[in-house]
């Protein structure tokens, strides 16, 4: 099924909303930052609200929310005892300049890509964009081979 939520309804009854990626097939850059972007631009046009989503909200929904209705109570919080996983966001590029607030920043100006440091239950997977341990240029020529070879099988 297509369309838009009514989100506002559904918050006044008291539903916890979450929000996440589809997934490749239907929103190919599983960026967390566009999503929290386009459900704020698509539900203050829904509403004919401007006021209705808050950034606060839409970033609650994109965390503790999210982790919430995946009914992981471990995550979604930087309390101590909960498992953390950290993002550092770089706000001091172009497009996210300048920045006046910070939560509007994360949601509207940020990118996926300005995620610079990654700490997943206390450990640093990334840091200054690099992955630990891994490979990415042999991962994405993998992947690349695999995709072509499941395209030519499906065609077949």
């Amino acid at each position: 099924m297509s369309g838009t939520l009514p989100l506002k309804c559904v918050r006044e009854h008291g539903v916890t909303v979450g929000l996440a990626t589809d997934g490749p097939a239907s929103h190919n850059t599983l960026d967390m930052f566009q999503e929290m972007k386009f459900a704020g631009m698509i539900h203050k046009d829904k509403t004919g609200d401007p006021e209705f989503f808050k950034t606060t909200e839409i970033l609650e929904m994109a965390t503790a929310d999210g982790a919430k209705t995946m009914n992981r109570p471990e995550t979604g919080q930087l309390v101590p005892g909960m498992a953390a996983d950290v993002i550092v966001v770089d706000l001091d590029k172009a497009h996210a300049l300048p920045v006046y607030d910070v939560a509007a920043a994360l949601v509207y100006a940020s990118r996926a890509d300005d995620v610079r440091d990654s700490i997943v239950n206390g450990r640093l997977l990334m840091e200054n964009r690099i992955v630990a341990n891994i490979d990415e240029a042999e991962i994405r020529a993998k992947f690349r081979e695999k995709a072509h070879a499941l395209k030519k099988r499906s065609l077949s």
